[in-house]
């Protein structure tokens, strides 16, 4: 019956399912072949089926302390990028010479792959001979060098910062898209109502790119939530714990501690968290929209 609907809207249903189906069969080898050896790791053991691993998981502190900071650091950083997105969209949108060039460039530190970027900001911030610890030592705003990477106070925020300058420029390419369609007549019809810029924000840049933001907010949570590389190669989850993410935390559990079932558990308690929080976001976005 799907089909049938699906092919009286589109006459070329057949060919299009016959073209995606090889990248389908990909995904599902590479996605859910996986996922189901996890959820079969995380409730058998050689005993049998046994739920002992989630039953562990409840009263697993570490656990919960990683989720928290991983949320934590979810919110500060989207919350950020978004602001800065706004910002940078708003500016890219203004009749600027060049401004094809800088959309193009603001788009670098995206494409960057987070290992990379990991060491670049080690050196940047770097104790001893870290770029901004000379330059504040320089400018005579510090005395001693600042531990940025050794010291609980300062690694969460670098960490944080780090986030936003790779990702913030492309929440803001997003945000453009959405600022490029919305009609110069609305923004005309509002100001003949009296209404001035911070009003017309509100009343019709904000709403207009409400899909936009959505979207640009599932895409960033999925994202941040399940960080792992940046955060392994800039600060490895320390110091004494501070930056240890939920992926972090898994990946020492069943590697470093060879504790498979447990691992697996854990990677499908995040994995549905994660996935509640997308079909929320997606139920918001259709139910609005």
């Amino acid at each position: 019956m799907i089909t049938a609907r699906l092919r009286k809207m589109h006459p070329d249903f057949p060919f299009l399912f016959t073209i995606v189906l090889p990248a389908l069969l990909m995904c599902a080898f590479v996605f859910l072949y996986p996922a189901v050896l996890a959820v079969r790791a995380s409730i058998f053991s050689r005993s049998g089926l046994s739920f002992n691993h989630y039953s562990h998981l409840l009263s697993d502190n570490l656990f919960f302390r990683s989720l928290l900071r991983t949320f934590l650091f979810a919110g500060i950083s989207v919350s950020i990028e978004f602001v800065l997105g706004f910002v940078i969209a708003i500016l890219l949108a203004a009749e600027l010479r060049g401004r094809s060039f800088f959309r193009a460039a603001l788009l670098i530190p995206w494409v960057l792959p987070p290992a990379v970027m990991g060491f670049a900001w080690r050196w940047i911030f770097y104790e001893e001979y870290g770029i901004v610890n000379d330059l504040l030592t320089r400018l005579d705003i510090i005395e001693t060098t600042i531990p940025f990477l050794a010291d609980p106070r300062w690694a969460f925020g670098t960490l944080v910062f780090a986030d936003v300058w790779k990702t913030a420029p492309f929440v803001g390419i997003i945000l453009l898209a959405g600022l490029t369609v919305i009609p110069r007549d609305l923004y005309e019809a509002a100001a003949v109502d009296g209404a001035g810029v911070i009003r017309r924000f509100f009343l019709v840049t904000l709403p207009m790119l409400a899909p936009y933001i959505l979207t640009a907010l599932l895409f960033r949570l999925v994202h941040t939530l399940g960080i792992f590389d940046l955060v392994w190669v800039l600060t490895g989850g320390g110091p004494s714990s501070s930056t240890e993410m939920v992926s972090l935390y898994i990946t020492k559990e069943t590697f470093a501690f060879l504790n498979i079932g447990y691992g697996a558990a854990l990677s499908v308690t995040m994995f549905a968290i994660v996935l509640l929080i997308a079909a929320t976001v997606s139920f918001l976005s259709m139910r609005r929209f």
